[in-house]
């Protein structure tokens, strides 16, 4: 089967509100798996990253890709050279984070130059690994329960501990609650954006805007 497409994946509008999307982003320079179908679920993405010069697949594999629709594509890189589809991975997962923030990413690949890639986006709350071979359908990470222990959630509590330590002089403004914590977070060296963390004191209560004026409710 020769390979053509070579458009941006589309994010479609059809996912469950409960099940975060999942896309395996596949190196398949580096790796070449027999069997997609652990990856037809309606929440996963199968992407199949080909070198400039693999110019055919298995039709096993073409089948199986097929059967998933709009959520399987293929991403043939355009010119050969040294780390030339690890980066357009990684272009594809920030294309990706772009239009789906809460999305998840397995890249299958034993190149572990894709872990600092990992590292960094794992730092700042991004649920991403990696794994030399595409692993059974009950192996693939799923989309982990809320954990008080994981570090956004102790970087949120972080902040809203400090919060309370001073409410005598609290930010009064969007603007100033957003200023104080993005320095709140460097000063703590704590990879996590200060929308994000603003968002999840939302979610717990902790804050309401009343216009751009900020209302409080610390424990």
């Amino acid at each position: 089967m020769n390979i053509i497409t070579k458009e941006l994946p589309q994010l479609p509008g059809g996912e469950s509100r409960n099940t975060k999307p999942l896309f395996v982003l596949i190196d398949y320079e580096n790796v070449l798996p027999e069997d997609l179908t652990c990856l037809n679920q309606p929440h996963m993405h199968a992407l199949l990253f080909v070198g400039a010069l693999q110019k055919k697949i298995p039709t096993t594999l073409a089948m199986q890709m097929q059967t998933m629709g709009h959520r399987a594509q293929y991403i043939q890189i355009e010119t050969t050279g040294q780390n030339a589809l690890d980066m357009c991975i990684a272009h594809y997962t920030g294309f990706v984070l772009a239009g789906s923030p809460s999305a998840r990413f397995l890249i299958i690949s034993k190149d572990k130059g894709y872990d600092p890639l990992i590292q960094f986006l794992s730092k700042r709350g991004v649920t991403i690994q990696r794994s030399p071979h595409l692993p059974l359908s009950e192996t693939i990470p799923r989309h982990p329960a809320a954990s008080e222990t994981s570090p956004f959630k102790n970087a949120a509590q972080y902040v809203i501990e400090t919060l309370k330590k001073q409410r005598r002089c609290l930010p009064s403004s969007r603007d100033t609650l957003t200023s104080w914590t993005t320095n709140m977070l460097s000063s703590g060296k704590l990879a996590y954006t200060a929308e994000k963390i603003i968002a999840e004191l939302e979610k717990k209560g902790i804050i309401t805007f009343d216009g751009k004026q900020v209302v409080y409710s610390l424990p």
